[in-house]
């Protein structure tokens, strides 16, 4: 009966942990946006992505 109880006192503990991560991520990808920096700056992330996605971004980016 404890062990049940322990592993639905870590599932919880997980489920909120995941949750709290998601809304600090939200937040942080939010001030980047807010921010204009809305794009990658890792080089090879940038590479693997399609001519077309960077012309976009360059163009939004320039527009701003």
């Amino acid at each position: 009966m404890k062990k049940r109880e322990l592993e639905a006192d870590t599932d919880e503990l997980i489920c909120e942990y995941r949750a709290q991560l998601a809304i600090q991520l939200d937040a942080e990808r939010a001030l980047k946006l807010s921010k204009g920096r809305n794009f990658c700056s890792d080089k090879s992330r940038r590479e693997s992505s399609s001519s077309s996605d960077e012309d976009e971004s360059r163009r939004s980016r320039s527009s701003s």
